[in-house]
């Protein structure tokens, strides 16, 4: 079996003269090789090319994403997250156990002082899309009311607003004398 036709590609023939990405490209009608393609020689060429300082020193990403939003490029013939890439080249490996906790909440950006090891609980604890840390945070129920301790009901599992429930309950009252089910 031959190698692909693309100039440095030493991956495995798969069809048309083409390893199977390169076949891939060229089906969906991508640039497979040339000049558009680009080539770094190192990963630090390839972050310091695709990302862009913002106002908040965050250095963003501008390459390809993750569905979760992280920076993904090519590091070694393998896909990685560019965060990791880029802690990588200036504090050397990750430690073993730990993951890296984005501290600007920007899951591009790919600035290593942004970049903290932490063991997987303190990363969701910390993270604020979880939702169970997410509505901890909040201080007012969905339609306003203040969450105090006046005004909440506190049970194992969560917290709910008394204005909201008394307002329910006179509804729920109030439908059963007019006879209306529900």
């Amino acid at each position: 079996m031959t190698g692909c036709s693309i100039l440095g590609c030493e991956r495995p023939h798969s069809g048309r003269g083409y390893c199977r990405m390169h076949y891939l490209r060229a089906y969906r009608g991508q640039q497979i090789g040339g000049p558009e393609q680009r080539q770094y020689a190192t990963p630090s060429d390839a972050l310091r090319a695709r990302t862009v300082v913002n106002e908040n020193g965050c250095h963003v990403w501008q390459g390809s994403l993750d569905q979760g939003g992280y920076g993904r490029m090519s590091n070694a013939g393998r896909f990685e997250g560019t965060h990791r890439v880029a802690w990588s080249l200036v504090n050397g490996p990750i430690p073993d156990g730990l993951q890296l906790d984005h501290l600007c909440r920007n899951r591009a950006c790919v600035n290593p002082a942004h970049l903290e090891p932490v063991t997987q609980t303190e990363n969701v604890r910390r993270g604020l899309v979880a939702a169970h840390n997410w509505n901890r945070h909040k201080d007012t129920c969905k339609h306003g009311h203040l969450f105090s301790p006046e005004n909440t009901y506190r049970w194992a599992k969560g917290r709910s607003c008394r204005t909201c429930h008394r307002l329910r309950e006179r509804a729920r009252y109030i439908r059963k004398k007019q006879g209306v089910a529900g």
